[in-house]
């Protein structure tokens, strides 16, 4: 009976970490989907989420390392867990079965669909889950950081000195801290069309402005 209830939490563990494996997966879709400036006209997410969201947005990298260590952490965990329920049900060969059961299992639930999903409700699905990155985030720092420096320690050791600087500055996405004239534009646009802002205060800020000069 024991042997029974260990492999009903076991199950539950497959189950569970598929679905964080998915999360992370759809989530990082989410993100490289993502428009920034229409994500922070949302007015009642953006209290809770905004510091998370700048972060991210202006250390891209962060936000991928996390989603790639929680992905593969997930996939481990999975992997483990069902090989146990296959040793404990006497299971032939348990390595091979699980390769087979899970490859199309984690290809689905994990990766194809997430994704599906993330791109489709890019906005409001990485809003639901900022404050939760933000967490984890804060857990995987140290984790993050060395994943972050791999690449430039393989680049040292494979390039001379001199080709450092030039490399390191071509990896690095652009950092735009300041809002341009087209930027605003684009955010009046959506606040307007989300009825956040009406008709003449649109033209308004149009005005002030000079959009269309």
């Amino acid at each position: 009976m024991n042997q029974f209830f260990l492999s009903l939490i076991y199950l539950a563990g497959v189950f569970l970490f598929t679905v964080l494996a998915g999360l992370f997966s759809g989530l990082e879709t989410a993100f490289v989907c993502t428009d920034y400036l229409k994500i922070k006209s949302f007015k009642k997410e953006r209290l809770k989420a905004h510091s998370n969201l700048e972060k991210f947005y202006l250390n891209p990298e962060s936000f991928l390392s996390l989603t790639l260590i929680g992905t593969n952490f997930c996939i481990v965990v999975v992997s483990i867990l069902f090989t146990l329920i296959l040793i404990k049900a006497r299971v032939d060969n348990p390595s091979f079965w699980t390769t087979l059961i899970l490859s199309p299992v984690l290809f689905l639930f994990g990766e194809l669909i997430p994704k599906s999903i993330g791109r489709i409700f890019k906005e409001r699905f990485l809003l639901r889950f900022l404050s939760l990155l933000g967490f984890l985030e804060s857990i995987f720092r140290p984790f993050i950081k060395a994943i972050e420096f791999l690449p430039i320690l393989a680049i040292k050791l494979l390039f001379k000195k001199r080709r450092i600087s030039q490399t390191s500055e071509s990896l690095s996405p652009p950092r735009r801290e300041i809002l341009t004239r087209d930027d605003f534009k684009i955010m009046t646009e959506t606040l307007h069309s989300e009825g956040e802002i009406d008709r003449v205060e649109k033209e308004a800020i149009v005005d002030v402005l000079g959009f269309y000069q």
